[in-house]
């Protein structure tokens, strides 16, 4: 802004909110992002209205209508600007997701969204309860019909219709009386809007944005990358790259943006990190040659982020919770923009196995030295789809041993986990009972869940035989089971629970092998401790060979 910017200061009660939004002068601008509230969020900012707790103010940009064509109107909750019936046009800087929760909250018969991430909210299920949770809420979210009587919904005592749809309450004074007072503290709620009158130049309407929205901390890298690149529609292109995925659909949209960078930059050399792809969609947004560039080029994108996640399913990613690193898809994406298509030459077959396990397992885009891996995998992977002869940089380093056996199964954020289901996935684990061998349904969705990992060496048999839960909540102690399976089995040492009587023991060998089990586990010993301990070192040795057989070459330290 400027010093002659205007500001002005504007008090609008509820009444007066409603008939603000019915005159359709409020737009979200391109850079704003989606709806992204949940119901908890929706919920927790009925409870502060009625508390009447500050929620913020609401600033706006009071524009005049010629920069109606400015600032792209993309998809929001409230009514879209109506051109027509107003000479002004009202930006919404800063307060999208609270006008839009309070926009549905009004809805006489309330209103759906869904979110950014895909979970739909219906607004009609925002009730207000006579009697505060344990957490001191006043409001709760409930689907389907109010059994209790405790409960009403916010959108219908907030309506217009208030009296004829209580009428029947008017007996039950104390009720009443609280539903009453429930509408009359959100008909007499203040709320401030902050007015920006002068005619603020883009690249100042950008900043005003990205101050306001992170009250002067620093705004998420995403966030960042649109306000940024407004001018192109990138949250579009971008919505419509993830569209086309199938796994990695859920993907936050940072990954999509480095590979944006990546595959559009000129210097092999230049970093992968925050501040240069900033830069990269700053320069974008004000130079129209680039703009071109870019949006003929985006199916290109599209179709290379498409060929990844094929590569990636084909390496065990059955599931977002399957992948090693997100930062995997900017370099696997980049490898399949330059190579101009998803056929493979052997060499560059065998080049993508070993950075994918070897990535994997040695934590490669994470810590210290994060940013550097990044930028040089990527240049090495354009010079791999160009036909040249290459080396990872760092991929003669040993791995240790060790890494195996301190990762955890839970540990949700690990690579070495992650890699260790892949690898499983890879195996085509078989099922223990019922007489046959069928393959476990591992494209199930549900296999994202722990309840399907099952502790080969029980829990409660381990804690009874002191053993430290960090040794038996390794990914050496987990495989694969469907829960049917997992709750017939007993606390019992393996070697009892596989000779059940469900159990088929005559294709056992080939059933433990498919779970990359050594079958010492079928072997009767009372010494449990002695033989959890013999299994560990067997099953890691098991382990480092599959992977390094994936992988095409050698890379554990086995000292």
């Amino acid at each position: 802004m400027n010093s002659n910017s205007k500001i002005k200061v504007k008090d609008r009660d509820l009444t007066d909110l409603k008939k603000y939004f019915g005159k359709q002068t409020l737009a979200i601008p391109e850079l704003q992002r989606n709806f992204v509230w949940t119901k908890d969020r929706m919920r927790d900012l009925a409870d502060s209205i009625y508390k009447g707790y500050a929620i913020g103010s609401f600033t706006i940009w009071d524009a005049p209508k010629k920069r109606e064509g400015r600032f792209k109107h993309h998809k929001a909750v409230l009514l879209p600007y109506k051109s027509e019936a107003n000479n002004r046009i009202h930006y919404v800087i800063d307060g999208q997701q609270r006008l839009s929760a309070i926009y549905c909250f009004l809805k006489p018969g309330g209103e759906k969204i869904t979110n950014d991430t895909g979970q739909e909210i219906d607004s009609f299920n925002i009730c207000f309860s006579l009697k505060p949770s344990e957490d001191n809420l006043n409001f709760v979210y409930i689907k389907g019909d109010l059994d209790n009587k405790n409960y009403f919904r916010l959108c219908e005592i907030l309506s217009d219709d208030f009296n004829r749809k209580f009428a029947h309450l008017k007996k039950r004074k104390s009720v009443y009386g609280k539903l009453i007072d429930c509408r009359k503290r959100f008909l007499n709620y203040v709320f401030c809007f902050v007015y920006i009158g002068s005619d603020i130049q883009e690249n100042n309407f950008r900043e005003t944005f990205i101050r306001l929205n992170t009250r002067g901390l620093r705004l998420s890298a995403v966030d960042r990358a649109y306000a940024y690149a407004s001018n192109v529609k990138l949250r579009e292109y971008v919505r419509r790259i993830k569209a086309r995925l199938g796994v990695l659909k859920a993907i936050d949209d940072k990954p999509i943006h480095e590979v944006l960078y990546v595959v559009q930059r000129t210097d092999d050399g230049a970093k992968l990190n925050s501040k240069s792809i900033d830069t990269y969609f700053k320069q974008l947004n004000a130079d129209k040659q680039k703009q071109g560039r870019f949006m003929k080029e985006w199916k290109k994108v599209a179709n290379a982020v498409e060929y990844a996640e094929h590569f990636l399913k084909g390496n065990g990613v059955l599931s977002l919770g399957f992948l090693p690193s997100k930062s995997m898809i900017a370099v696997l994406s980049t490898f399949y923009y330059f190579n101009k298509g998803g056929k493979l030459t052997n060499r560059q077959f065998n080049a993508l196995r070993k950075w994918f396990w070897f990535s994997s397992l040695s934590n490669r885009y994470s810590g210290r030295g994060y940013g550097s891996n990044l930028s040089r995998d990527c240049a090495t992977m354009k010079a791999l789809a160009m036909g040249k002869k290459i080396e990872f940089v760092d991929f003669d380093k040993k791995i240790d041993a060790s890494n195996l056996v301190e990762a955890k199964y839970y540990a949700s954020k690990s690579s070495i986990a992650r890699a260790f289901f892949c690898l499983l996935v890879k195996q085509r684990p078989m099922e223990f009972l019922f007489g046959g061998s069928p393959l476990i349904d591992l494209h199930n969705p549900t296999y994202r869940e722990h309840k399907h990992n099952h502790h080969i060496f029980p829990q409660n048999l381990m804690d009874r035989e002191r053993v430290p839960a960090s040794k038996y909540n390794g990914i050496l102690n987990i495989c694969f089971l469907p829960q049917r399976t997992n709750s017939k089995f007993s606390d019992d040492p393996p070697y009892k629970y596989l000779s059940g009587a469900d159990v088929n023991t005559s294709n056992l060998k080939n059933i433990l092998k498919s779970h990359l089990i050594p079958s010492l586990v079928t072997k009767k010993n009372k010494d449990i401790k002695g033989v959890f301990t013999r299994f560990l070192s067997e099953r890691r040795n098991t382990l480092m060979n599959e992977f390094e057989q994936e992988a095409g070459f050698k890379f554990f330290d086995r000292v």
